[in-house]
């Protein structure tokens, strides 16, 4: 239905998304990522994003 009546939609998903279902997320079509306590646990930023991007691979 996106891709007949709009293309560019965003699907945004902002609430439970970590290292264990980002990749079950992004499958599934969403395209905006919203992983606050994700990336924020354990003072480790940077660590935290490379892990969420790893996933996806």
């Amino acid at each position: 239905m996106k891709d007949k009546f709009n293309p560019n939609l965003l699907i945004e998903v902002d609430g439970g998304v970590d290292v264990s279902n980002i990749r079950e997320v992004v499958e599934s079509g969403a395209n905006v990522i919203v992983a606050g306590s994700a990336v924020f646990k354990n003072n480790d930023v940077e660590g935290n994003i490379k892990n969420l991007r790893g996933a996806l691979k």
